[in-house]
């Protein structure tokens, strides 16, 4: 009979797991778009809707009392539709720029992967940045022992490669 609490497959999220220690690449596209409309928002206001797709994220900050306190001292109204369609169109290069100067792989990813496929353990990844920016990613990260192999799952198909496995 199989063990139960055998592990057949490990699934790693990019920033901040392999990559991108402190997910500086998402935060700081971000500090930076609304920097430009003279909004601080902090690291801190930034990571808090990580996850979400960057429309939501942008809405998600702009509704907190104090990024939403900071938009209306900078900007002298609230914040509209208009406004998070154009910070997106910002964030947007931004997040491949900032992907690209941050993908240096986080220490002992290579010696954790290399470790799990001598036990017979499949590798995944997954991310939340969008295509171009995981690309820009994938294509940074040639370091062996690393990317062969790995499998890119969505973060809404990790269940189903979980499943396969056993």
């Amino acid at each position: 009979m199989p063990n139960p609490l055998e592990i057949k497959l490990v699934v790693f999220d990019w920033a901040g797991t392999t990559i991108d220690f402190g997910c500086m690449a998402p935060s700081g596209a971000f500090v930076a778009a609304f920097a430009v409309r003279g909004v601080a928002v902090t690291n801190a206001e930034a990571r808090g809707p990580m996850g979400l797709h960057k429309n939501d994220h942008i809405r998600a900050m702009l509704r907190t009392a104090s990024v939403q306190a900071k938009w209306h001292g900078a900007v002298g109204r609230d914040w509209t539709e208009d406004d998070v369609n154009d910070l997106y169109r910002d964030v947007t290069p931004r997040q491949v720029e900032a992907a690209a100067k941050y993908s240096d792989l986080i220490p002992d990813v290579v010696s954790t992967v290399t470790e799990l496929r001598r036990r017979g353990i499949k590798i995944g990844a997954t991310t939340g940045y969008f295509r171009e920016a995981a690309d820009v990613v994938l294509s940074s990260r040639e370091a062996p022992g690393v990317r062969a192999g790995l499998q890119h799952l969505r973060p809404t198909t990790c269940p189903q490669a979980a499943r396969r496995r056993g």
